[in-house]
């Protein structure tokens, strides 16, 4: 991502779970990528990533 210029951050789940305003733990891979979409697809050990945009 970082060769395509895109800030990865965390999902909104994650940061609710870090800030403590949730208890639920997040499942899974996921990217929050601002406002860009991406089309192209990764999987890391069997998981594939999620995109989500703000």
């Amino acid at each position: 991502m970082r060769k395509l210029g895109i800030t990865i951050t965390p999902s909104r789940l994650t940061q609710d779970y870090n800030a403590r305003r949730s208890i639920q733990l997040p499942s899974g891979i996921v990217l929050n990528t601002g406002k860009r979409l991406i089309a192209s697809r990764l999987i890391f050990s069997c998981q594939a990533v999620r995109y989500e945009r703000a």
